[in-house]
């Protein structure tokens, strides 16, 4: 089992969170939160093609909690998870890391964890690599 290099702890927000990713000029890419840290997120996401890494915006939202506001962030990895795509769609697995976030997102964003649960298992993405790993 790998090590946590994350600097802030995750937590499982349950299955009705959601976030949408906005870039100029792309649709919008909506997935559910896998987990979530003051610092970034976990999405799993259904799409014929990729987010890809660099800048974005994001917006969280579900039951649990109004939309936040555009948050920036870095899409940090974006994988494939091959067990459970199928045909032209792939189920897909991004991190996040936020860029910027104001104060009145920041405290959804505790609000929210508050309400999950601390995750025991950490997920490693697929291109981990010892001493390389990216924290979200």
């Amino acid at each position: 089992m790998a090590i946590e290099r994350r600097k802030s702890k995750r937590f499982n927000t349950g299955d009705s969170d959601f976030a949408a990713f906005i870039r100029p000029n792309e649709p919008v890419i909506v997935g559910k939160i896998v987990d979530i840290s003051q610092q970034g997120l976990a999405v799993r996401y259904l799409a014929s093609g990729k987010l890809g890494e660099g800048t974005a915006e994001v917006r969280i939202f579900g039951p649990n909690l109004g939309p936040t506001g555009h948050i920036k962030c870095k899409v940090v990895y974006d994988q494939i998870l091959a067990e459970e795509s199928w045909d032209a769609f792939l189920v897909r697995r991004c991190g996040v890391k936020f860029s910027l976030v104001s104060q009145f997102d920041s405290a959804k964003l505790r609000a929210l964890m508050k309400m999950g649960r601390n995750l025991v298992k950490s997920h490693t993405p697929i291109n981990f690599t010892e001493g390389r790993h990216a924290a979200v």
